[in-house]
């Protein structure tokens, strides 16, 4: 069992502007991984995002690197551990490769994906792809100089239109918020850049709220500082509802059945070794939810969060966990805001351990997460938790 934090030590971690909710005792359950799929040569490495839950009930996902291309993969995972490579990604693919964000599925059952390279005209790809069709795919950007290129984070899909992060051809270290017709994926237009509002570079993929408006996250450079912003998808105009001064938003973001966004930030050194928080984007109000010692609670989130059928949250961090080996904690947040380390990895757990990205929630309601190192191979596992509320 951890020792609870002291609240005059949320106070000291949080920043001015946020209301610190308290920290309680986190409880360990009698619940422990079961590895899914190991890890070895032709697999993927280094995930995007969180595994999803595909129309058939399995899980699928993108790895920037390795598989049978070496250049990365989207892959199938059923829950009884058939792993299988759908997109095979090369040099001289068209399709693209370096799949930086997990796939979404549109209404039809396709699944969507996009690159940051490769492509015909070396500028990444959105990717489409179905079992009739297999992978199709479309360069947006190709021949226009105001064009979005380098497709990165996660995408939503709102009724019959994709939003999306890429960067822009007339300056490589820009990136902005994109939206386009999925019968038409070609058409991409740009319709907000918040880096050009001096907000930094967008992090996190757009995230439907209710009343209609997008919630993202930017960060700065090295990941000092940082904002939340709510987005009106007609108009394109940017409200921020909160800015970090050191730390940054790391990961995608998830809307929570009361309203509520929650996110990670990254570690601040001097102040905590990575915060939980959420934020309501109608009130403003941010919160610090959970801040991690870097001791048996875990440090450094390795990604965003995953909403659990049953109002929970679950998260990774890739250190901290075991005193004697720390290396990573998958951790859950209950309803009322209580934070509790589930697993702690160590060198020795089949499993694996150095966890990445962030966890998915399977149909069957498992969490299901990857491990970077460790294993039967050595390159990580693809993990469950039969988690049971």
């Amino acid at each position: 069992m951890t020792t609870a934090i002291h609240r005059r030590d949320f106070l000291a971690w949080s920043s001015a502007s946020a209301l610190v909710v308290p920290a309680r005792a986190a409880r360990p359950g009698r619940m422990g991984p079961r590895v899914l799929h190991v890890l070895g040569a032709g697999d993927g490495s280094t995930p995007q995002g969180a595994p999803v839950t595909g129309p058939d009930g399995a899980l699928y996902g993108c790895f920037m690197h390795g598989g049978s291309g070496s250049l990365g993969q989207v892959y199938r995972l059923a829950l009884d551990g058939d792993y299988s490579e759908l997109v095979a990604m090369r040099y001289s693919d068209t399709n693209g490769f370096g799949p930086s964000g997990e796939p979404a599925f549109d209404g039809q059952g396709a699944l969507w994906a996009c690159t940051m390279f490769g492509g015909r005209q070396r500028l990444g790809t959105l990717l489409r792809h179905t079992a009739a069709d297999g992978p199709q795919s479309w360069e947006p950007g190709a021949g226009r100089s105001q064009g979005p290129g380098q497709f990165q984070g996660r995408l939503a899909v709102l009724g019959d239109h994709l939003y999306g992060i890429a960067g822009l051809r007339r300056d490589r270290a820009d990136n902005a918020i994109y939206r386009t017709p999925i019968e038409q994926p070609w058409r991409a237009r740009v319709i907000a850049s918040p880096r050009a509002e001096g907000l930094g570079a967008v992090i996190s993929g757009p995230l439907s709220v209710p009343g209609g408006a997008l919630v993202g996250t930017t960060s700065e450079p090295l990941e000092r500082g940082g904002a939340l912003y709510r987005m009106d998808v007609r108009s394109g105009a940017l409200q921020v509802l909160h800015t970090w001064s050191s730390g940054g938003p790391r990961g995608e973001l998830v809307l929570a059945d009361d309203g509520w966004v929650w996110g990670v930030l990254s570690a601040d050194r001097a102040r905590h070794q990575g915060q939980v928080w959420r934020c309501h984007p109608r009130r403003g109000a941010l919160q610090v939810v959970h801040a991690f010692t870097g001791g048996e609670d875990g440090a450094y989130p390795s990604g965003g969060l995953a909403r659990h059928p049953d109002g929970s949250l679950w998260g990774l961090t890739n250190g901290g966990g075991d005193l004697a080996m720390p290396r990573g904690t998958l951790y859950r947040i209950a309803p009322d805001g209580s934070y509790a380390v589930v697993h702690r990895f160590s060198e020795d757990d089949p499993c694996g351990y150095s966890p990445e990205g962030a966890p998915g929630i399977a149909a069957d309601g498992s969490v299901v997460g990857c491990t970077g190192a460790g294993g039967a191979l050595g390159r990580g596992t693809l993990f469950a938790l039969d988690y049971v509320a």
